[in-house]
């Protein structure tokens, strides 16, 4: 399976501050093993999908792991807190006399403390104000008008102006800079070529020191799930659930096919049929954004769209990536 894992199944369902502190280690100490995994395929900043098995065929995924492990191990830090803090207000209405009262109203001081000193206006820190709305600087863009109005500067080349808000797009794209801080027709200088956008060499692996491709053959697992975005008829699949900026595709891939419409942003993903044969390796840089995810390409044996009609692949509904139950979602859990 490609960065997926599982946390062991339980008899019956924690209180929820509970569970997440207890799972999120759980998640944490597993990580530091799956990051040191030395398969090809394996990618240490790839997202992993924990799933923990309730009653009822109930689950809950937590996604982009890394962001969230932190998040949830700061929140039980905080849960933690507040727990003692409402102990010490109960033992202070309780204490008899003003050297009690006092004693504990020091100690809940001292916790109190490092959240303080911690916090950047105790430093004198001014946050930037930031404007609601910045009109792009469209200089150098070309102008599609109209039709072209769902996109930055109503250019195609640049991608669509809304990104995604649902699960699992807006998850790949929680990290995405779409131009590397560059204006947008900056960004279509340096990218482009006779307005269209050019690739990397080596059907764009990463490169060693000597300038070879780094690649090796790999044989996709029946079950496993891969995805793309973009036409159907390329010759390149992704881990499925990869960040956006890991993949170094432009951001005109995320354009919706009118002649697809139930695909938006042209995200496509696929589980394998049958044992397939691709070349993998990192990705290299490029398009602005950092990539070394995984990729695999299919070339050798055909484009996607000859994946399917051979049999290997099969399309499958991305909410495959969100929740895998039978009439129990994430809503639905009974803590």
């Amino acid at each position: 399976m490609l960065s997926t894992f599982a946390i062991g199944e339980v008899s019956r369902p924690p209180t929820l501050p509970t569970f997440l502190c207890l799972s999120s280690k759980n998640l944490k100490d597993r990580l530091q093993h799956y990051d040191a995994g030395p398969e090809i395929g394996t990618q240490p900043t790839a997202i992993a999908v924990a799933k923990q098995k309730w009653p009822g065929k109930c689950f809950v995924h937590i996604f982009r792991y890394r962001q969230v492990v932190g998040v949830v191990l700061a929140a039980c830090a905080s849960v933690l807190l507040a727990r003692h803090l409402q102990r010490l207000r109960l033992l202070h209405r309780r204490a008899t006399t003003v050297k009690m009262k006092l004693q504990f109203g020091l100690l809940a001081a001292a916790l109190l403390a490092p959240i303080c000193e911690a916090s950047p206006k105790a430093a004198g820190f001014q946050p930037r104000v930031v404007p609601r709305s910045t009109p792009c600087n469209c200089t150098g863009t070309i102008d599609g008008g109209n039709a072209s109005s769902m996109y930055i500067c109503n250019d195609s080349r640049l991608g669509p102006k809304i990104l995604p808000k649902m699960l699992p797009l807006s998850s790949f794209l929680s990290d995405y800079d779409r131009f590397g801080g560059l204006t947008p027709g900056e960004y279509l200088a340096k990218w482009t070529t006779d307005g269209s956008y050019y690739y990397p060499d080596l059907n764009g692996f990463s490169v060693d020191p000597n300038g070879n491709a780094i690649n090796g053959s790999l044989v996709l697992d029946v079950g496993a799930l891969v995805d793309r975005f973009g036409s159907e008829y390329g010759d390149f699949l992704g881990a499925a659930d990869a960040p956006y900026n890991q993949r170094s595709i432009p951001p005109s891939s995320l354009d919706t096919d009118p002649t697809a419409p139930l695909y938006p942003y042209k995200y496509y993903i696929y589980e394998v049929i049958k044992p397939l044969e691709v070349i993998a390796g990192p990705i290299a840089p490029w398009f602005g954004q950092p990539g070394l995810g995984t990729q695999f390409y299919t070339g050798n044996v055909g484009t996607i769209l000859d994946l399917i009609d051979m049999g290997y692949l099969a399309r499958v509904n991305a909410s495959v990536l969100v929740s895998t139950t039978q009439g129990c979602g994430v809503g639905d859990c009974p803590w």
